[in-house]
């Protein structure tokens, strides 16, 4: 897969000549007096004075160098000499351009004087005013750097000195004219006219303001250009229209220029409006990426680095990755000399990120991460970009058919190479997913999934994989007790699915904790298993417009043991009782009162004879009464009494009839009986057969067929029963009871 990098075909050649005037370009009329080069005896004078016909001034230019005296270090330069812009020859500079004598008129400044790259500001003494703090200079600014050379007009200055000393810079901050500030890799940079500039001199960590890409330990020149600046730098144009503002920072030790404005010529990423360039010849600006990277195997160390150029602006970092914001260019990484350049390349980039994803088999898409950080790299051998940042809540960033859209912001880091294999999406946070427009598709009713916490991959083996956890089932007819897991998988618009799996139940009916539920272009399956307590039974099934049924096969085997009534014939007379017999021998004869078997007898008895009534002085006594004894007097009489007398009978005796033999038990002859007593545990059989679970809406129900089998004979039963309580029991009725098992 080819990839297409940034194309810096011009700025990379700047970048190759840094230090030595790059992007040099066939001006005719190189120091904008009107006068051609060929005509031009003084190529580097000020084109805001007047000049004669061969390019040179005349106004307070002594020597006739073309540089005005305010402005000229060499006051006496042959007028044959090539002339530098500060006014001198060749015989009058050393090595690195600084005058052999310091012009007597002349006060000097020097910044970091003790380093190998010091920077020198000079001024004519009638232009310096010492303050307080330092110094402060109305007029014309020189500075002198390793690199080159700066004129500064009309400037107004105030430099702040080191403590006890007359002439070491610690700070600077002014305002200025100057035509550009074109040393270095800018040297053949150049202004139609001058623009006037804010300047100042600092720290980096001083400078944060800027916007640039600075080191907070290094010292910078910078330069803000209000309005008006156009500058020319080989195929690159700078512009600051009209209250435009626009950008310069150089850092002369490097040397490294920073310039802020609307850039053109830059190839595939230009023209660019409102952009910053900045060119390190020592790759010395930092970058420091606003999303950390994670370790990923293979690209250890990505992340802060430091770079040779830097662009803040819109552009193509790969052709599957586009960005809006800031981007630094390291080159040569591992070392390479300068006429390699190029062949290395490291790009670390901040803001808006466009993201391509076409390393998938089968789909393409696209999103956008408004705040991201991009690091990527560019060889012959191999090409990569690196991209962390966050995805916008609400978000519509995968194909269609894919339901998972971030409910917060979420973190997607990612890695794009030519190697496809290798390359990769995962984003990681809170989403949604909306199932209800499958739901439609498919006829069945789907709920929307809020608030998943998960990790969203994209890669080449699996297309678009989702992990995450949810807290409300897929379906309204399938309820959860617990939060569940969710993968989904996604390779094409007809080759996916989404799974829940964890504990569910359906209709009542409890399904173990590695169940699942799969919804898929096929449809809303399920499958798990019912924990009876001593086996788990398989369930599967569809939901569908008419409902839920799932169905699943359990053996089960009935050991047919129960009591068995025993039948035994005894003689025993404890439990049978005895013989009863009519023997007068062993039971005696029946007594009997009969006069004409016992004979009869005399009794006297009022109650069997009766009695009698009679009068008898001898029997019942006499009694005595008054009466006359004769006519004349009163005497005593007697007379017998009567009183009841007992009669005497004949009555019948009572006797034995041998004739007459009683009835009695035998002892001697017991009876014979059956015993009826229960064997415990007695073997009837087996029965081995299924019981046939279906699981519905309503709850469990289900069948139960097999065989019976006693002693080798078999019978096929089909009507058995499922009882289903806080056990699953198996039933069948047999002739000699009702059996059931555990399933």
């Amino acid at each position: 897969m080819n990839k297409t990098w940034i194309n810096l075909s011009g700025c990379l050649a700047l970048v190759a000549a840094l230090g030595v005037g790059a992007c040099a370009s066939e001006n005719p009329d190189p120091d904008g007096d009107g006068v051609s080069a060929a005509d031009d005896r003084c190529p580097n004078s000020d084109p805001n004075l007047p000049s004669d016909e061969e390019g040179c001034t005349n106004a307070d230019d002594t020597d006739g160098d073309g540089v005005p005296n305010d402005q000229d270090l060499c006051p006496e330069t042959n007028e044959e000499a090539i002339a530098t812009a500060d006014g001198c020859g060749e015989d009058q500079v050393d090595e690195d351009g600084n005058p052999l004598e310091e012009p007597a008129d002349f006060r000097t400044f020097i910044v970091d004087a003790l380093s190998e790259t010091p920077m020198v500001f000079r001024a004519k003494s009638n232009t310096v005013i010492d303050t307080p703090s330092g110094t402060h200079i109305e007029g014309t600014l020189l500075v002198s750097t390793p690199v080159g050379h700066l004129k500064m007009a009309e400037a107004s200055v105030d430099l702040d000195l080191v403590p006890g000393t007359s002439d070491e810079v610690d700070r600077i901050v002014g305002s200025a004219g100057i035509p550009f500030p074109s040393v270095g890799a800018m040297s053949a940079c150049e202004m139609d006219e001058v623009a006037r500039a804010n300047l100042g001199l600092d720290y980096g960590s001083n400078l944060e303001e800027l916007g640039a890409p600075l080191a907070l330990d290094r010292r910078y020149l910078f330069f803000q250009f209000n309005a008006g600046l156009a500058a020319q730098c080989g195929p690159i144009s700078i512009e600051a229209p009209g209250g435009v503002s626009a950008l310069a920072v150089l850092d002369p030790s490097d040397p490294m220029m920073y310039l802020e404005g609307s850039l053109l010529g830059l190839g595939a990423i230009g023209p660019i409006d409102n952009v910053g360039l900045g060119i390190s010849a020592q790759g010395l600006m930092p970058f420091t990426p606003t999303h950390v990277l994670t370790e990923v195997e293979g690209l250890e160390g990505l992340g802060d680095f430091d770079g040779h150029i830097f662009i803040k602006g819109s552009g193509s970092v790969y052709n599957s990755l586009s960005i809006d914001g800031e981007m630094m260019l390291s080159f040569n990484e591992d070392g390479g000399s300068t006429e390699t350049l190029g062949q290395s390349l490291q790009i670390g980039a901040n803001g808006a990120v466009g993201v391509s994803v076409d390393f998938l088999e089968l789909m393409n898409f696209g999103f956008g991460l408004g705040d991201a950080t991009v690091v990527a790299h560019g060889s012959a051998d191999e090409n990569y970009a690196y991209v962390a940042g966050e995805l916008a809540p609400e978000t519509d960033w995968l194909p269609e058919f894919v339901p998972v859209v971030p409910e917060v912001f979420v973190r997607v880091e990612g890695l794009i190479s030519d190697d496809v294999a290798s390359s990769f999406l995962s984003a990681k946070g809170l989403y949604k997913m909306d199932l209800s427009p499958l739901g439609n598709q498919l006829g069945i009713e789907l709920n929307a999934l809020q608030s998943v916490e998960g990790s969203l991959d994209v890669n080449r083996d699996v297309g678009i994989e989702f992990h995450g956890i949810a807290n409300r089932s897929f379906s309204p007819l399938v309820e959860i007790s617990q939060n569940m897991e969710v993968h989904g998988r996604f390779g094409s618009s007809d080759n996916w699915f989404i799974e829940m799996r964890g504990g569910m139940s359906v209709g009542g009916a409890s399904l173990s904790g590695d169940a699942v539920m799969r919804l898929s272009q096929d449809g809303l399956a399920i499958r798990g298993a019912i924990d009876t307590g001593i086996a788990s039974i398989i369930v599967e099934g569809d939901i569908g417009p008419g409902g839920v049924i799932l169905r699943g096969q359990a053996g089960v085997e009935i050991d047919l043991v129960a009591g068995k009534n025993v039948v035994n014939t005894v003689v025993d007379g404890a439990l049978c009782g005895y013989q009863v017999v009519q023997d007068g021998a062993i039971c005696g004869f029946e007594t009997v009162k009969s006069a004409a078997i016992c004979g009869t007898s005399t009794i006297t008895s009022a109650a069997v004879c009766g009695t009698s009534t009679i009068t008898s002085a001898a029997t019942c006594g006499v009694e005595t009464f008054s009466c006359w004894i004769n006519p004349l007097k009163w005497g005593t009489c007697s007379k017998a009494k009567s009183c009841t007398k007992v009669n005497s009978c004949q009555v019948a005796n009572t006797c034995q009839n041998l004739n007459a033999p009683k009835t009695c038990t035998d002892f001697n002859q017991p009876l014979s009986c059956e015993q009826h007593s229960i064997l415990p545990d007695f073997d009837f059989g087996d029965f081995v057969g299924n019981v046939d679970l279906e699981v519905g809406t309503s709850g469990i129900r289900g069948t139960v067929s097999g065989d019976y089998c006693v002693e080798g004979n078999c019978a096929s039963l089909f009507d058995g029963s499922l009882r289903v309580g806080t056990i699953m029991e198996a039933c069948i009725d047999i002739s000699i009871g009702h059996f059931c098992a555990r399933i």
